[in-house]
């Protein structure tokens, strides 16, 4: 939804970065390669994947009990805040909270389930690459400690 909200934006400042480079430079200038720019339209492996992702989380959302599924969709899809979803479900903000994060670990759970895997696969473990950044880390610390104690000893 934020991404589709600031594809007008980007495309303005596209519009304005062609129309300075055509003011800067000479008429029929390479204009091709000017307007050469990306496609805002998502690619056709793009649209397929939102659409599969969409499809999903609608039917998540569908499967959810119905004090859930009403919750989840006036406080995550409509934004409405805690207090005015409250005051038309005619309950208490608490239970607004309480049915919002069953809600959403109910729909994560479902959604796990459905990609094919558990919560560990999807957030692997990686030693090797979990290592290696962990002693890079370690050298920049070192670097950081031994260069005021060299800029001590240049400076006496």
């Amino acid at each position: 939804m934020a991404e589709e909200a600031s594809q007008p934006v980007i495309a303005g400042h596209i519009v304005v970065f062609v129309a300075r480079d055509l003011r800067c430079c000479p008429v029929g200038r390479n204009l091709e390669a000017t307007l050469r720019f990306a496609s805002l339209a998502q690619d056709p492996e793009q649209q397929a994947s939102n659409s599969e992702i969409r499809k999903l989380l609608e039917e998540a959302i569908e499967k959810l009990p119905d004090d859930y599924r009403t919750i989840f969709m006036l406080r995550d899809v409509e934004e409405m805040s805690t207090a005015d979803a409250a005051d038309v479900l005619e309950i208490t903000e608490e239970n607004v909270k309480v049915r919002l994060h069953r809600a959403r670990t109910l729909l994560r759970n479902s959604l796990y389930v459905r990609a094919g895997m558990e919560r560990k696969e999807a957030f692997n473990f990686h030693a090797v690459r979990c290592d290696r950044v962990v002693k890079n880390v370690f050298i920049r610390i070192q670097k950081q400690i031994s260069k005021p104690e060299n800029s001590e000893a240049n400076t006496q």
